[in-house]
């Protein structure tokens, strides 16, 4: 199942050509699909989103990889700050 989805992604087919040239029901292709987009993967990160009011401040931000690395900001920062657009280099 995994690597057929992974043919398809690499593919320029469609859903629906991919289907017909693998005699696949277009169901069991979208069940697929759903299955594996729950699935855990190594290396994904997952993010909780966090609701701030106008002068509040968040007192620590901690982002954890699936490999171990953390990025900590510690410190008070602004709600206004976070709105803001940003970006964040990390190099090893």
């Amino acid at each position: 199942m995994e690597a057929h989805m992974q043919k398809y992604e690499a593919s320029d087919l469609t859903v629906i050509a991919n289907c017909k040239k693998h005699k696949l029901p277009q169901t069991t292709f979208y069940n697929w699909r759903h299955q594996l987009s729950n699935v855990e993967k190594p290396g994904m990160v997952w993010f909780q989103e966090i609701q701030l009011t106008p002068g509040s401040s968040v007192p620590i931000i901690s982002i954890e990889f699936a490999q171990g690395t953390t990025i900590r900001i510690e410190g008070s920062i602004s709600a206004s700050f976070l709105r803001q657009p940003s970006r964040l280099v990390v190099s090893a």
